[in-house]
């Protein structure tokens, strides 16, 4: 069908497939067979499960999407499981979402639906994706017959008509609970007309700081009701939202040795002589079997090989000409220029198809009249090319084509057949030819409507040589990280093999949703052993972990759970505020005491052996303080000072710091309060938006994504 062929095309894949019962049976018959008590769903928002099926098919459709994005048949592990990240955070959203609009009765009616897809205000993502592309315009007929032959349609074409107007409901009711957000927000004209009054007062000022880096640690004793009292204070602010685990492990990277390094010098020399002498004919075959990257036969403009080639290596080359070997970080790169070309880097033409009974039981042309309908019509359009388009719908049996006639849109070199680019290439604006399907199945009537202006483009075969440990290093190698684990059945002793052996301990904290540790290729594995209950603290993990370029061991240094952090858990965190603390009481007593026998700021600062700086026009926006910095509190004090003169000691953010007012006065001109209350409004959106970052950081999430993936 023609629609839901647009719904692939512009909205992404909606429905994959649904998850095989055989994989869901394996899964759960594995988990019950072994009697371990681990759940059957991947998490819990308040209670609302996320099944494993859901968010399986979740998965499947963000990374249909993510492939058509990069353009790419499969992803890499990274993508897949940032796919399964978007998949996770998108259902624990709907579920909070859902949740919170039941608590309000916020609800997207039926009339709303039929109004969003036929009534005035159509949704943007049925305009986007059913707008006929020639026009513009949005057609409500087209969808209405769809949906009349809906049941008569295959399954997975309900299944994508269902998500997609699930999506249209769910963009709906975000629209809403935003809205109502928003809506919550007000600024009384009261409060808007005082903000003016006070961001118009201004204050000239002189100072004296001292510094909290003038004192030296060593002169200072923390005590442990230091970090108690601290703690107390500011625990809420080491409060975790989800459950984490502090990682250690000594990493012994895969380099080639030396030995190594002269083999693949020897094998690149060699590797280019050979390359050389080939026949042209050879070339493809030949880079396929030497190269760590498949053989390229499109056209590159110059400026898009910067990534590989300087342009010094590129210029004054011809056709034929070969670029010597050269070292590009881990890589020995060589090529030839096969061809140059002056191409343009899109076309855009008009198309019917002309199918034959080759294609399939509904089409009753044989070959030989299909070939004469295109022949025939290639005369027709060749006198009459204006009329090319109006045909399609006539003649095309591509039904997508019928409601676009027959658009192409712009497609860029590379991305079609090059036959069919080349002759493209060469054909003037408004020229229509035939081209030929494979294996006969039809052919295509090709009407050139633009092409952008050529350029000059290069043809490579390149080779691409990785510098690569051998498999007698990378064997070596391992067995040093086997014997290393061998001695560290603990994290003590991991950490003094380290120690002895002169090897980094490196620290890494991760979430259940973590797919690396700091500086690390893809290792869920690691993440898994982590959060398993049965994993001890200070536990060695019991095997070598082995990456893309490096073998791992790793300890479990610390568990976090989700909550307010202990004492000792964030005492290595407040360490250096608790010392500063304690400075800034020395530095507030120094500064009353000399202010009680120096009652000016030239006597205090003299007294103090400190100079004066000033701050000239600080009002209460102001977001630095003179030469000091972002120091807010201070800039609050000295706006709402009652009077001039000298003023209490100020503790701020890199000191004390002692005030005297010289000036206040007010602006002639001062901010309208209805500009206030406007850039209020604004934030407000901003606020809408976090909204789901906070309700996601209070709600009762169970994450049991490390027990499948």
């Amino acid at each position: 069908m023609a629609l839901i062929g647009t719904i692939r095309k512009k909205a992404g894949v909606l429905v994959v497939a649904i998850i095989a019962l055989a994989i869901l049976s394996f899964i759960f018959t594995d988990l019950f067979s072994n009697r371990d008590p681990r759940p059957t769903k991947i998490a819990s928002v308040n209670g609302m499960d996320i099944s494993f099926q859901e968010f399986e098919i979740t998965t499947a459709n963000v990374e249909e999407q993510m492939k058509q994005q990069y353009n790419v048949a499969s992803l890499t592990n990274e993508q897949t499981f940032a796919a399964k990240q978007q998949a996770y955070q998108g259902l624990v959203a709907e579920k909070l979402l859902k949740q919170e609009c039941e608590s309000v009765g916020l609800t997207v009616s039926q009339a709303e639906m039929n109004d969003m897809f036929f009534g005035t205000f159509i949704h943007p993502m049925v305009r986007q994706n059913f707008a006929d592309p020639t026009t513009g315009q949005y057609n409500p007929q087209v969808v209405k017959q769809y949906i009349a032959q809906f049941e008569k349609l295959p399954e997975e074409q309900k299944a994508q008509w269902t998500n997609f107007e699930s999506s249209i409901r769910e963009s709906r009711l975000q629209e809403k609970y935003n809205s109502l957000v928003i809506s919550s927000f007000y600024m009384p004209t009261k409060i808007a007309q005082h903000m003016s009054e006070v961001s118009n007062k201004v204050v000239d000022a002189r100072y004296v700081a001292m510094p909290f880096s003038s004192v030296e640690d060593n002169t200072i004793k923390v005590t442990e009701e230091d970090y108690k009292k601290y703690y107390e204070e500011h625990k809420n602010e080491y409060k975790l939202y989800e459950n984490l685990r502090d990682v250690e492990f000594v990493k012994f990277a895969v380099l080639p040795s030396p030995a190594d390094i002269k083999a693949i010098n020897d094998s690149v020399q060699k590797t280019f002589i050979d390359f050389q002498a080939l026949e042209d004919s050879e070339i493809a075959s030949y880079v396929s079997i030497s190269s760590d990257r498949v053989y390229d036969s499109l056209y590159y403009r110059k400026d898009a090989l910067k990534g590989l080639f300087a342009d010094s290596l590129l210029a004054g080359k011809t056709a034929g000409s070969f670029i010597a070997p050269f070292q590009q970080g881990q890589n020995w790169i060589m090529a030839k220029i096969t061809d140059i070309q002056h191409r343009p880097d899109s076309v855009r033409f008009s198309q019917i198809l002309v199918l034959n009974s080759n294609a399939g039981k509904d089409f009753k042309e044989t070959p030989e009249q299909a070939k004469a309908l295109a022949d025939s019509l290639l005369n027709v359009f060749k006198a009459n090319p204006a009329d090319f388009e109006a045909a399609v719908a006539v003649h095309s049996d591509d039904p997508e084509a019928k409601n676009n006639f027959g658009d192409s849109g712009w497609i860029l070199d590379g991305q079609l057949q090059s036959e069919l680019f080349n002759k493209l290439k060469e054909s003037k604006e408004g020229d229509v030819f035939i081209y030929d399907l494979p294996n006969q199945l039809g052919h295509y009537l090709i009407k050139l409507k633009e092409k952008t202006a050529p350029v000059e483009k290069l043809q490579l075969a390149t080779i691409v040589m990785g510098v690569r440990a051998s498999d007698k290093t990378v064997n070596e190698i391992r067995d040093k990280a086997n014997i290393f684990l061998g001695s560290s059945k603990t994290l003590k002793q991991m950490q003094a093999q380290a120690q002895k052996q002169n090897l980094n301990i490196l620290t890494s904290t991760i979430g259940e949703m973590s797919y690396q540790l700091n500086g690390t290729p893809y290792c869920r594995e690691i993440v898994r052993w982590a959060f398993d209950e049965k994993t001890e603290l200070e536990a060695v993990a019991p095997e070598v972990y082995e990456l893309s370029d490096m073998f791992l061991v790793v300890a479990l240094k610390d568990k976090k759970e989700k909550g307010i952090m202990t004492l000792e858990q964030v005492k290595p965190y407040i360490e250096s505020q608790v010392k500063i603390e304690k400075k800034a009481e020395m530095l507030m007593q120094k500064a009353e005491k000399l202010l009680a026998s120096n009652k000016t700021i030239e006597n205090f600062a003299s007294a103090a052996n400190l100079t004066i700086d000033s701050a000239m026009a600080v009002d209460f926006a102001s977001p630095y303080f003179a030469a000091a910095g972002p120091e807010m509190r201070v800039i609050g004090i000295l706006s709402s000072a009652s009077k001039t003169g000298l003023q209490k000691p100020v503790k701020g953010f890199n000191g004390i710091y002692v005030l005297n007012v010289d000036r206040q006065y007010t602006r002639p001109t001062k901010e309208d309060p209805k500009l206030i209350q406007q850039q209020f409004k604004t934030k407000s959106y901003q606020k809408a938006q976090m909204l789901m970052q906070v309700l996601q950081m209070e709600a009762d999430i169970k994450n049991h994504f490390t027990f499948f993936y």
